[in-house]
């Protein structure tokens, strides 16, 4: 009887461990997730800032430019 129990004991808390890595990692997830979609909104934000705040001494210029930082992103 006592090996029985503690053999339930030993699987439920092994089981408990399961669940909580599982979560761990779901939170994990989640937040890595949300800093991703973070820096997406700063780079959407940011890009049409940039892209027309920076002079430039001809209009040619000022396209490429905007093309190239296109290109990097």
């Amino acid at each position: 009887m006592k090996i029985s129990t503690k053999a339930a004991s030993f699987l439920s808390s092994i089981k408990t461990q399961t669940y909580d890595k599982k979560e761990r990692e779901m939170i994990i997830t989640y937040q890595q997730k949300r800093v991703f979609h973070l820096s997406l909104l700063m780079l959407v934000l940011c890009e049409p800032i940039y892209i027309y705040s920076v002079p430039f001494p001809n209009e040619q210029f000022y396209y490429i430019n905007s093309v190239l930082f296109l290109f990097i992103i």
